[in-house]
Protein backbone atom coordinates (compact mmCIF):
# COMPACT_ATOMS: atom_id res chain seq x y z
CA UNK A 1 0.00 0.00 0.00
CA UNK A 2 1.14 3.51 -0.78
CA UNK A 3 0.32 6.36 1.63
CA UNK A 4 2.30 9.11 -0.08
CA UNK A 5 2.31 10.45 -3.60
CA UNK A 6 4.69 13.07 -4.94
CA UNK A 7 3.92 14.52 -8.34
CA UNK A 8 5.89 16.87 -10.54
CA UNK A 9 4.27 20.12 -9.41
CA UNK A 10 2.62 19.16 -6.11
CA UNK A 11 3.06 16.65 -3.32
CA UNK A 12 0.68 15.28 -0.76
CA UNK A 13 0.51 12.58 1.89
CA UNK A 14 -2.24 10.00 2.20
CA UNK A 15 -2.38 9.08 5.90
CA UNK A 16 -5.05 6.37 5.63
CA UNK A 17 -2.63 3.70 4.40
CA UNK A 18 -0.13 1.89 6.58
CA UNK A 19 3.06 1.19 4.64
CA UNK A 20 5.09 3.89 2.98
CA UNK A 21 5.68 4.54 -0.69
CA UNK A 22 5.43 7.31 -3.22
CA UNK A 23 4.84 7.89 -6.92
CA UNK A 24 6.45 10.56 -9.04
CA UNK A 25 5.50 11.92 -12.44
CA UNK A 26 8.11 12.01 -15.15
CA UNK A 27 7.62 13.07 -18.76
CA UNK A 28 5.51 10.14 -20.01
CA UNK A 29 5.46 7.76 -17.05
CA UNK A 30 4.94 7.40 -13.30
CA UNK A 31 7.74 6.04 -11.13
CA UNK A 32 6.71 4.00 -8.09
CA UNK A 33 9.09 4.30 -5.15
CA UNK A 34 9.31 2.28 -1.95
CA UNK A 35 11.72 1.39 0.80
CA UNK A 36 14.83 -0.59 -0.14
CA UNK A 37 13.90 -4.11 1.04
CA UNK A 38 17.52 -5.32 0.99
CA UNK A 39 18.63 -2.44 3.20
CA UNK A 40 15.72 -3.01 5.58
CA UNK A 41 16.56 -6.72 5.92
CA UNK A 42 20.22 -5.94 6.44
CA UNK A 43 19.38 -3.56 9.26
CA UNK A 44 17.07 -6.09 10.91
CA UNK A 45 19.79 -8.77 10.79
CA UNK A 46 22.46 -6.56 12.33
CA UNK A 47 24.08 -8.03 15.43
CA UNK A 48 25.75 -5.13 17.22
CA UNK A 49 28.38 -5.96 19.82
CA UNK A 50 29.94 -3.81 22.47
CA UNK A 51 28.69 -2.00 25.49
CA UNK A 52 25.10 -2.47 26.69
CA UNK A 53 24.37 1.20 26.02
CA UNK A 54 25.35 0.74 22.38
CA UNK A 55 22.93 -2.15 21.88
CA UNK A 56 20.14 -0.27 23.62
CA UNK A 57 20.79 2.76 21.46
CA UNK A 58 20.47 0.85 18.20
CA UNK A 59 18.09 -1.82 19.48
CA UNK A 60 15.10 -0.29 17.69
CA UNK A 61 16.67 -1.25 14.37
CA UNK A 62 16.78 -4.94 15.30
CA UNK A 63 13.07 -5.53 15.75
CA UNK A 64 12.19 -8.86 17.32
CA UNK A 65 15.74 -10.12 16.73
CA UNK A 66 16.88 -7.85 19.54
CA UNK A 67 15.87 -10.60 21.95
CA UNK A 68 18.75 -12.71 20.60
CA UNK A 69 21.16 -10.27 22.23
CA UNK A 70 19.49 -10.34 25.63
CA UNK A 71 21.84 -13.06 26.92
CA UNK A 72 24.73 -10.62 26.56
CA UNK A 73 23.32 -8.41 29.26
CA UNK A 74 21.49 -8.74 32.53
CA UNK A 75 18.29 -7.02 31.36
CA UNK A 76 16.32 -7.94 28.27
CA UNK A 77 15.73 -5.57 25.38
CA UNK A 78 12.05 -5.00 24.64
CA UNK A 79 11.05 -3.10 21.51
CA UNK A 80 7.85 -1.87 19.97
CA UNK A 81 7.66 -3.50 16.51
CA UNK A 82 5.87 -0.53 14.93
CA UNK A 83 8.51 1.89 16.21
CA UNK A 84 11.25 -0.46 15.02
CA UNK A 85 9.79 -0.62 11.53
CA UNK A 86 9.48 3.16 11.42
CA UNK A 87 13.10 3.77 12.36
CA UNK A 88 14.37 1.01 10.05
CA UNK A 89 12.48 2.45 7.10
CA UNK A 90 13.84 5.94 7.70
CA UNK A 91 17.39 4.59 7.67
CA UNK A 92 16.81 2.37 4.61
CA UNK A 93 15.67 5.09 2.20
CA UNK A 94 13.80 4.84 -1.12
CA UNK A 95 14.49 2.97 -4.32
CA UNK A 96 12.49 2.94 -7.55
CA UNK A 97 10.29 -0.17 -7.52
CA UNK A 98 8.75 0.06 -10.98
CA UNK A 99 7.90 2.45 -13.82
CA UNK A 100 4.28 2.71 -14.98
CA UNK A 101 4.19 3.53 -18.70
CA UNK A 102 1.00 4.19 -20.63
CA UNK A 103 0.71 7.93 -21.29
CA UNK A 104 1.74 9.63 -24.51
CA UNK A 105 2.23 13.05 -22.90
CA UNK A 106 3.51 14.59 -19.69
CA UNK A 107 1.89 13.16 -16.56
CA UNK A 108 0.70 16.04 -14.35
CA UNK A 109 -1.47 14.50 -11.63
CA UNK A 110 -2.02 11.37 -9.56
CA UNK A 111 -4.52 10.28 -6.93
CA UNK A 112 -5.08 7.10 -4.94
CA UNK A 113 -8.20 4.95 -4.59
CA UNK A 114 -7.53 2.74 -1.60
CA UNK A 115 -9.09 -0.37 -0.13
CA UNK A 116 -11.13 1.77 2.25
CA UNK A 117 -13.44 2.34 -0.73
CA UNK A 118 -14.29 -1.36 -0.79
CA UNK A 119 -11.93 -2.57 -3.53
CA UNK A 120 -9.62 -5.58 -3.29
CA UNK A 121 -6.54 -3.66 -4.33
CA UNK A 122 -5.10 -0.13 -4.31
CA UNK A 123 -5.64 1.82 -7.51
CA UNK A 124 -3.74 4.81 -8.82
CA UNK A 125 -5.36 7.27 -11.23
CA UNK A 126 -3.07 9.29 -13.50
CA UNK A 127 -3.62 11.88 -16.20
CA UNK A 128 -1.90 14.75 -17.96
CA UNK A 129 -1.30 16.41 -21.29
CA UNK A 130 -2.67 13.51 -23.35
CA UNK A 131 -6.07 13.97 -21.62
CA UNK A 132 -6.27 10.23 -20.89
CA UNK A 133 -7.05 8.76 -17.46
CA UNK A 134 -5.20 5.56 -16.64
CA UNK A 135 -6.23 3.17 -13.86
CA UNK A 136 -3.22 1.40 -12.36
CA UNK A 137 -3.25 -1.61 -10.06
CA UNK A 138 -0.49 -0.56 -7.67
CA UNK A 139 -0.19 -3.82 -5.78
CA UNK A 140 0.32 -5.78 -9.00
CA UNK A 141 2.14 -2.85 -10.64
CA UNK A 142 0.27 -2.99 -13.93
CA UNK A 143 -2.18 -1.02 -16.06
CA UNK A 144 -5.69 -2.13 -15.09
CA UNK A 145 -7.84 -0.09 -17.50
CA UNK A 146 -8.28 3.35 -19.07
CA UNK A 147 -11.18 5.79 -19.07
CA UNK A 148 -13.45 5.59 -22.11
CA UNK A 149 -16.15 8.11 -22.87
CA UNK A 150 -19.24 6.14 -23.86
CA UNK A 151 -21.45 9.11 -24.78
CA UNK A 152 -22.88 8.82 -28.35
CA UNK A 153 -21.18 11.99 -29.64
CA UNK A 154 -17.67 10.96 -28.55
CA UNK A 155 -17.06 7.86 -30.67
CA UNK A 156 -13.93 9.36 -32.25
CA UNK A 157 -12.37 10.61 -29.00
CA UNK A 158 -13.38 7.85 -26.63
CA UNK A 159 -10.32 7.99 -24.38
CA UNK A 160 -10.20 11.78 -23.97
CA UNK A 161 -11.52 12.96 -20.61
CA UNK A 162 -11.91 16.67 -21.47
CA UNK A 163 -11.17 19.33 -24.08
CA UNK A 164 -8.03 20.73 -22.39
CA UNK A 165 -5.07 19.11 -20.70
CA UNK A 166 -5.65 17.68 -17.22
CA UNK A 167 -3.89 19.75 -14.57
CA UNK A 168 -4.83 18.25 -11.21
CA UNK A 169 -6.94 15.47 -9.68
CA UNK A 170 -8.28 14.27 -6.32
CA UNK A 171 -10.52 11.49 -4.99
CA UNK A 172 -13.40 11.46 -2.49
CA UNK A 173 -13.63 8.28 -0.42
CA UNK A 174 -17.04 9.29 0.92
CA UNK A 175 -18.66 9.72 -2.49
CA UNK A 176 -16.45 7.30 -4.46
CA UNK A 177 -15.95 10.07 -7.00
CA UNK A 178 -12.90 11.81 -8.40
CA UNK A 179 -12.56 15.34 -9.74
CA UNK A 180 -10.02 16.66 -12.21
CA UNK A 181 -9.23 20.20 -13.30
CA UNK A 182 -8.63 21.05 -16.94
CA UNK A 183 -7.04 23.91 -18.83
CA UNK A 184 -10.50 24.51 -20.35
CA UNK A 185 -11.32 26.20 -16.96
CA UNK A 186 -13.66 23.43 -15.89
CA UNK A 187 -13.60 20.78 -13.17
CA UNK A 188 -15.13 17.42 -13.99
CA UNK A 189 -16.54 15.11 -11.30
CA UNK A 190 -16.86 11.45 -12.26
CA UNK A 191 -17.91 8.28 -10.49
CA UNK A 192 -14.95 5.96 -9.99
CA UNK A 193 -15.23 2.45 -11.35
CA UNK A 194 -12.77 -0.36 -11.93
CA UNK A 195 -14.26 -0.50 -15.41
CA UNK A 196 -13.13 2.41 -17.58
CA UNK A 197 -16.46 2.34 -19.45
CA UNK A 198 -18.43 3.06 -16.28
CA UNK A 199 -16.80 6.29 -15.10
CA UNK A 200 -19.95 8.34 -15.59
CA UNK A 201 -19.89 12.13 -15.42
CA UNK A 202 -21.63 13.38 -12.26
CA UNK A 203 -21.18 17.13 -12.64
CA UNK A 204 -18.97 19.94 -13.92
CA UNK A 205 -17.82 22.94 -11.88
CA UNK A 206 -17.60 26.29 -13.66
CA UNK A 207 -16.92 29.80 -12.44
CA UNK A 208 -13.18 30.44 -12.42
CA UNK A 209 -12.02 33.13 -14.84
CA UNK A 210 -8.40 31.98 -14.90
CA UNK A 211 -6.74 28.61 -15.37
CA UNK A 212 -7.55 26.23 -12.53
CA UNK A 213 -4.43 25.20 -10.65
CA UNK A 214 -5.62 22.69 -8.02
CA UNK A 215 -8.65 20.71 -6.88
CA UNK A 216 -8.97 19.07 -3.45
CA UNK A 217 -11.61 17.08 -1.58
CA UNK A 218 -12.18 18.30 1.99
CA UNK A 219 -13.10 15.21 3.98
CA UNK A 220 -13.99 17.11 7.16
CA UNK A 221 -16.37 19.59 5.53
CA UNK A 222 -17.49 17.26 2.69
CA UNK A 223 -16.75 19.83 0.01
CA UNK A 224 -14.74 20.24 -3.16
CA UNK A 225 -12.15 23.04 -3.05
CA UNK A 226 -10.68 24.61 -6.19
CA UNK A 227 -8.06 27.29 -6.78
CA UNK A 228 -7.09 29.34 -9.81
CA UNK A 229 -4.74 31.87 -11.31
CA UNK A 230 -7.61 34.35 -10.96
CA UNK A 231 -6.74 34.64 -7.25
CA UNK A 232 -9.93 32.96 -6.08
CA UNK A 233 -10.57 29.83 -4.03
CA UNK A 234 -14.03 28.36 -4.49
CA UNK A 235 -15.72 26.01 -2.02
CA UNK A 236 -18.37 23.80 -3.61
CA UNK A 237 -21.08 21.54 -2.25
CA UNK A 238 -20.13 17.88 -2.15
CA UNK A 239 -22.31 17.07 -5.16
CA UNK A 240 -20.90 20.05 -7.06
CA UNK A 241 -24.31 21.56 -7.71
CA UNK A 242 -23.49 24.95 -6.21
CA UNK A 243 -20.61 27.14 -5.08
CA UNK A 244 -21.07 27.84 -1.38
CA UNK A 245 -18.24 30.34 -0.86
CA UNK A 246 -15.86 32.49 -2.89
CA UNK A 247 -12.59 33.50 -1.21
CA UNK A 248 -10.46 36.28 -2.68
CA UNK A 249 -6.78 35.63 -1.93
CA UNK A 250 -5.41 38.76 -3.67
CA UNK A 251 -2.98 36.84 -5.83
CA UNK A 252 -2.74 33.75 -8.05
CA UNK A 253 -2.99 30.49 -6.10
CA UNK A 254 -0.33 27.97 -7.13
CA UNK A 255 -0.69 25.45 -4.29
CA UNK A 256 -3.68 24.08 -2.40
CA UNK A 257 -3.95 21.66 0.50
CA UNK A 258 -6.33 20.71 3.31
CA UNK A 259 -5.49 20.73 7.01
CA UNK A 260 -6.27 17.13 7.96
CA UNK A 261 -6.97 18.03 11.60
CA UNK A 262 -9.50 20.83 11.21
CA UNK A 263 -10.38 20.97 7.50
CA UNK A 264 -9.06 24.51 6.99
CA UNK A 265 -7.87 25.45 3.50
CA UNK A 266 -4.12 25.98 3.03
CA UNK A 267 -3.11 28.01 -0.02
CA UNK A 268 0.13 29.07 -1.65
CA UNK A 269 -0.58 32.61 -2.87
CA UNK A 270 2.49 33.65 -4.83
CA UNK A 271 5.30 33.33 -2.22
CA UNK A 272 3.02 33.46 0.85
CA UNK A 273 1.11 30.67 2.63
CA UNK A 274 -2.41 31.64 3.69
CA UNK A 275 -4.83 29.54 5.74
CA UNK A 276 -8.58 30.14 5.46
CA UNK A 277 -11.64 29.06 7.41
CA UNK A 278 -13.81 27.17 4.85
CA UNK A 279 -17.05 28.21 6.54
CA UNK A 280 -16.49 31.96 6.86
CA UNK A 281 -13.70 32.49 4.32
CA UNK A 282 -11.75 34.35 7.01
CA UNK A 283 -7.95 34.45 6.79
CA UNK A 284 -6.69 32.88 10.02
CA UNK A 285 -2.94 32.45 9.46
CA UNK A 286 -0.20 33.80 7.19
CA UNK A 287 3.29 32.33 6.80
CA UNK A 288 5.97 34.45 5.12
CA UNK A 289 9.46 33.27 4.25
CA UNK A 290 9.66 31.99 0.67
CA UNK A 291 11.19 34.29 -1.93
CA UNK A 292 9.44 32.73 -4.95
CA UNK A 293 6.14 31.02 -5.78
CA UNK A 294 4.97 28.30 -3.39
CA UNK A 295 4.22 25.29 -5.59
CA UNK A 296 3.38 22.56 -3.10
CA UNK A 297 2.05 22.28 0.46
CA UNK A 298 1.68 19.15 2.60
CA UNK A 299 0.10 18.84 6.04
CA UNK A 300 1.73 16.35 8.43
CA UNK A 301 -1.07 15.74 10.98
CA UNK A 302 1.08 13.66 13.36
CA UNK A 303 3.37 16.64 13.93
CA UNK A 304 0.75 19.29 13.13
CA UNK A 305 3.07 20.97 10.66
CA UNK A 306 2.90 22.26 7.11
CA UNK A 307 5.74 21.50 4.67
CA UNK A 308 5.98 23.83 1.68
CA UNK A 309 8.08 23.65 -1.48
CA UNK A 310 8.89 26.69 -3.59
CA UNK A 311 10.58 27.72 -6.81
CA UNK A 312 13.15 29.42 -4.60
CA UNK A 313 14.66 25.93 -4.19
CA UNK A 314 13.79 25.47 -0.52
CA UNK A 315 11.51 23.34 1.63
CA UNK A 316 10.15 25.01 4.75
CA UNK A 317 8.41 23.54 7.79
CA UNK A 318 5.75 25.62 9.54
CA UNK A 319 3.58 25.23 12.61
CA UNK A 320 0.06 24.37 11.49
CA UNK A 321 -2.90 26.51 12.43
CA UNK A 322 -4.52 25.54 15.73
CA UNK A 323 -7.77 27.30 16.68
CA UNK A 324 -7.61 28.89 20.13
CA UNK A 325 -10.69 28.40 22.23
CA UNK A 326 -11.48 31.53 24.18
CA UNK A 327 -13.89 31.32 27.08
CA UNK A 328 -16.33 34.17 27.16
CA UNK A 329 -16.56 35.90 30.52
CA UNK A 330 -20.10 35.78 31.84
CA UNK A 331 -21.91 37.91 34.33
CA UNK A 332 -22.39 36.27 37.74
CA UNK A 333 -26.02 37.38 37.95
CA UNK A 334 -26.74 35.91 34.51
CA UNK A 335 -25.30 32.57 35.56
CA UNK A 336 -27.39 32.52 38.74
CA UNK A 337 -30.55 33.22 36.75
CA UNK A 338 -29.80 30.29 34.45
CA UNK A 339 -29.02 28.08 37.43
CA UNK A 340 -25.44 27.46 36.30
CA UNK A 341 -24.06 28.35 39.73
CA UNK A 342 -25.46 28.04 43.23
CA UNK A 343 -25.08 30.17 46.36
CA UNK A 344 -22.03 29.25 48.44
CA UNK A 345 -22.17 29.09 52.20
CA UNK A 346 -19.05 29.41 54.34
CA UNK A 347 -19.17 27.45 57.60
CA UNK A 348 -16.65 28.29 60.30
CA UNK A 349 -15.19 25.29 62.03
CA UNK A 350 -16.08 24.92 65.68
CA UNK A 351 -13.89 23.00 68.10
CA UNK A 352 -17.04 21.57 69.65
CA UNK A 353 -18.14 19.89 66.44
CA UNK A 354 -17.38 16.21 66.44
Amino acid sequence: MWPAIVESCASFIIPSLQDVGKTTCSVYSSDVWGFDDNAVNALKNMKPVGLPDLVKKYGMLLGESAADHSSMFEENITLDSQAADSVTNRVAGFVCKTVLQGHSGCVTCLTLVGKESGYNTTYLLSSGWDRRICIWDLENQRLHDVFRNTSPDSWNVQELACDGIVIDMDYSVKRKEFAYASSDRMIYIRHFSENGNEMTLCNTLQGHEGEITQVRWNEIYSAWITSSEDGIVRIWSEDGLQCNLVVHTHGPVWALSIDLNNGFVITGVQNVIKVYNPESGKLVQTNIGHSDSVRSIVHIPERNQYVSGSWDGTLRVWNAYSPIERKKKQNKSDLQQRGDIQATYIVEEDDDVM
